[in-house]
């Protein structure tokens, strides 16, 4: 299978982005869901814990309105008095009816029991104001300080009932919205030092594998400039590194061919028949060009070798036309020598003849 370097860092960067995509997504959703238990957390037991403290704000404003009024001596103001009183009562009343509104299966009932409550004590409360109107101050008191005053500390830990569950709630939602937060964030954490691992040591595998391929090609090349050309790599990958290595020993091979022919032309092997490449290949054209002239040159020099040597086939047949005729004439010289000799020794034999005849003649 060919896995090319883009194909690589395609699949580890998209790895990596898609890790990175999904703990954006998952952190999206995780702060979709924190806010949302914040908002929960706000809305319900916050919100009752709220609602839980004004009732009682106003369950001890009533009370307080109520105290005033049993003290105050002028009918009038003891009567606003309890007015006020009531207004707290009804006021409480509400916060309690909203807070059952909010309440959860647990908390219902409380709630519900301060609304019970919260009827019973602005009963009282209008009770006190009565007796109080109709001059029995004493009753007013009595009632005030007695059953009313059961009914306030009823009203007092149902109060603190309600605050201690909605504080419980708090606390249960601080620690799911604690534990959802911790996991989210080692999540992310994990996913982000995983992304990171991973383009590290793809990067790493890539670097090395490039660095290796480069190397070895950078070996070959250095080796052809100085003109070794019994170099070739080998690589292990089939990727782009790979593509130029084979392209690298092509090119090897063809000048090692090119280096071959030029070698069998400098032995004097003409019969070779260089192949340009291509259009470009400007050794190959040379080379090509320069064994067709070679050969023109052989061509002349063998027609000039021809001319000369019929021009030395005729000189050599004038030289034995000369030869012979000096072998001729040398002849002729020593015959006219030997006649000449001959003549010589007849000449010689007549004088001493003569000298011989007149040394005779002396003696007669």
């Amino acid at each position: 299978m060919r896995i090319t370097i883009k194909l690589k860092l395609a699949a580890a960067f998209g790895f990596v982005i898609l890790l990175l995509v999904g703990s954006a997504v998952y952190g999206i959703i995780s702060l979709s869901t924190l806010n949302d238990a914040v908002g929960n957390l706000v809305a319900g037991p916050a919100k009752s814990l709220e609602l839980a403290l004004e009732a009682k704000a106003a369950e001890l404003s009533a009370i307080r309105w109520q105290k005033n009024a049993l003290l105050e001596m002028d009918p009038e103001v003891a009567r606003k008095n309890y007015q006020n009183s009531a207004k707290s009562m009804d006021e409480m009343l509400a916060y309690a009816v909203s807070g059952q509104q909010l309440a959860t299966v647990d908390g219902k009932p409380t709630w519900d029991r301060l609304i019970e409550l919260a009827k019973r004590s602005t009963e009282g409360s209008h009770k006190v104001a009565s007796i109080q109107e109709s001059g029995d101050r004493a009753g007013a008191n009595a009632l005030s300080s007695g059953e009313v005053r059961a009914l306030v500390t009823e009203l007092e830990d149902v109060f603190a009932a309600l605050v201690a569950q909605q504080q419980k709630s708090m606390a249960q939602a601080d620690d799911d919205t604690e534990t959802l937060y911790g996991s989210t964030r080692n999540l992310l954490i994990g996913i982000a030092v995983g992304a990171s691992v991973i383009a590290f040591a793809a990067a790493l595998w890539i670097a090395l594998g490039i660095n290796s391929g480069l190397r070895k090609i950078m070996n070959v090349a250095n080796a052809v400039a100085t003109g070794d050309l019994n170099q070739k790599a080998e690589i292990n990958s089939n990727d782009e590194i790979k593509d130029l290595v084979n392209t690298i020993n092509v090119m090897t091979d063809n000048l090692r061919s090119t280096a071959g022919i030029a070698s069998q032309i400098s032995n004097g092997d003409l019969t070779v028949s260089p192949k340009p490449l291509s259009d470009k290949d400007m050794l190959g054209i040379a080379l090509e060009q320069m064994v067709e002239r070679l050969r023109g040159v052989v061509s002349d020099a063998a027609a000039a070798a021809e001319n000369v040597s019929a021009g030395s086939q005729e000189l050599s047949s004038s030289s034995e036309q000369v030869s012979q005729g000096a072998t001729e004439q040398a002849a002729s010289a020593e015959e006219a020598s030997a006649s000449m000799e001959q003549m010589a020794a007849n000449i010689k034999q007549n004088a001493d003849n003569a000298a011989q005849t007149e040394k005779i003649a002396r003696q007669s």
